[in-house]
Parts: C-alpha cells; sequence; structure tokens
C-alpha cells in the first residue's frame, strides 16, 4: 500500500497523500514523519464522522476522503 500511495503523491501538484485509521492516527503517508501522529478529530477532514459522541460507523464513500487546494497569495 505504501508504494501506492508514495506512486499517487508523485503526481505533479500533489503535495502529501495520507491514510488515516478510524480513531485518527496516521497510518500511511508520503510525509514518513506523520506516521503514527494523532489527527485533531475537530479538524475538517475528520469532523463530519467525529462531530457527536459516537463516529458514524460507515459514512457514505464521497465522505471519507478529502482535497485540498492550496491558495496562494498573489
Amino acid at each position: 500500500m505504501l508504494e501506492i500511495v508514495r506512486s499517487i503523491g508523485a503526481q505533479p501538484g500533489l503535495r502529501r497523500v495520507r491514510i488515516m485509521a478510524r480513531n485518527g492516527m496516521i497510518q500511511v503517508s508520503t510525509r514518513p514523519e506523520e506516521v503514527g501522529q494523532m489527527l485533531d478529530k475537530r479538524a475538517e477532514a475528520c469532523y463530519l464522522c467525529h462531530s457527536s459522541s459516537q463516529p458514524l460507523e460507515k459514512p457514505d464513500v464521497k465522505q471519507t476522503y478529502r482535497f485540498y487546494r492550496l491558495v496562494r497569495n498573489a
């Protein structure tokens, strides 16, 4: 799986690819130093599933990934 993530992460314009466990731990990343870190469940990427005391057991597939664009100031 790591090789697939690295291959995807090497595409032009991509800065990072991460796969997280349900508990918010980064399991795979194109940045090795991130592996094992916990994400803030209140962060935008996590909020949908973790906004209540009981996380969603099976969210809609379209809600399980995020794309972010870097906006640069002119």
